[in-house]
């Protein structure tokens, strides 16, 4: 959710800001996500769906519920 926030601020801001994420593998990160954020020629797409454009998975949710 922070990494799709994030996105949406550096979209309304000119230029080419830069957003810094750790790419090493977290399970966490990369289940909750439907669409998990990739970097593709070291640019991450701003999704474009409703709200922030992230979809979270709602099984990998209740796996992490403690």
């Amino acid at each position: 959710m922070a990494i799709g926030a994030g996105l949406q601020l550096l979209a309304t801001l000119d230029g080419r800001p830069w957003l810094e994420f750790g790419r090493s593998s977290n399970p966490l990160r990369e289940e909750l996500a439907v669409e998990p954020f990739a970097a593709e020629d070291r640019e991450v797409p701003i999704p474009d769906a409703p709200g922030l454009g992230v979809s979270l998975d709602t099984d990998a949710i209740d796996r992490y519920r403690a």
